[in-house]
């Protein structure tokens, strides 16, 4: 692999050195019940395609987007979304392309495209993971359990992986903190009679996830009746609702909008008008999804 992937080395060696550095040293806060407890709902904080390191200028593509507007529009929509309310438990999402690039190269990972973007590497991965800290920590303060599912995209195939393992050694020591570490692309699951599968969404065509969550997941598929698979990579919303397996419900397989908004590419392919910002959802343990809300960016970057 060293000679397929030279640089693979490099990598190895910055995750395990960055790792090493935070080991243990993450601290939650204390769970106190807020004014407004419901302890038998689970609420899904769903951050998508955030391309920390992704830049965008104003007088180009109309509006601004850098390190610190990535920076300040994913903690405050971690703080908007929990605000004044707690929870048996939060899945935060961070669904992949959580950086821009993956490297020093500047360009993505697989087809070598030209990216828009800060140059800095290090600089992208210190904010992006110091962000990503942040809002699990906020976390902690609604809801006596909190896990994290941190997914690759197709921007940052390596750089995905590493943050999960930052997060994972950050918060070591933390009992009411967890970290999804499968290694498959896919994650599931259950809240309840609810069953929720996570993804980025690039692979797998819109009409195969019945098969493929259902086949991949039978054990969950069977013990639940409201099942949703939450995908991004297209940065606008989409809804398929698939077609009932036997006698079964199907699955309701959504593409979430993304976190940034469209770069110099997007606007010159004509992929503008979609407003950026995160979606969240809220399970209960017997009627299963109740609620669904969006956090526009722009409400965000106004939240003090």
């Amino acid at each position: 692999w060293r000679r397929l992937l030279p640089e693979a080395q490099g990598l190895q060696d910055f995750v395990a050195g960055l790792v090493e550095s935070v080991q243990g040293k993450g601290q939650s806060s204390t769970f106190k019940p807020k004014k407004i407890d419901k302890q038998d709902l689970m609420k899904e904080i769903c951050l998508q395609d955030i391309h920390f390191g992704r830049l965008c200028d104003k007088a180009e593509v109309g509006v601004e987007y850098n390190l610190e507007v990535a920076r300040k529009g994913t903690v405050n929509t971690a703080k908007i979304a929990l605000k004044g309310q707690s929870y048996g438990k939060i899945t935060i999402v961070f669904g992949g392309d959580i950086t821009h690039q993956d490297n020093q190269k500047n360009a993505t990972p697989k087809s070598g495209h030209t990216l828009d973007v800060d140059g800095r590497y290090y600089r992208t991965v210190a904010v992006a993971s110091a962000a990503l800290k942040e809002v699990v920590v906020e976390a902690t303060k609604h809801a006596p359990e909190v896990e994290v599912i941190c997914l690759a995209g197709n921007h940052d195939l390596a750089t995905g992986i590493c943050m999960r393992y930052i997060l994972d050694a950050y918060f070591s020591e933390c009992d009411n903190v967890s970290i999804a570490m499968e290694p498959s692309p896919r994650v599931c699951r259950t809240w309840g009679n609810s069953m929720i599968v996570w993804g980025h969404g690039d692979c797998v065509r819109p009409n195969k996830w019945v098969e493929v969550v259902a086949s991949e997941f039978p054990q969950q598929w069977a013990a639940t009746i409201d099942r949703h698979c939450h995908l991004g990579h297209r940065h606008s919303k989409h809804n398929y609702a698939s077609q009932p397996v036997a006698s079964m419900p199907g699955l309701l397989v959504s593409f979430l909008p993304s976190l940034c908004p469209p770069d110099e590419w997007a606007v010159s392919h004509g992929y503008v008008g979609v407003n950026a910002g995160t979606e969240t959802f809220i399970y209960h343990e017997k009627w299963g999804m109740i609620e669904n809300g969006t956090i526009p960016l722009v409400m965000a970057l106004e939240e003090n």
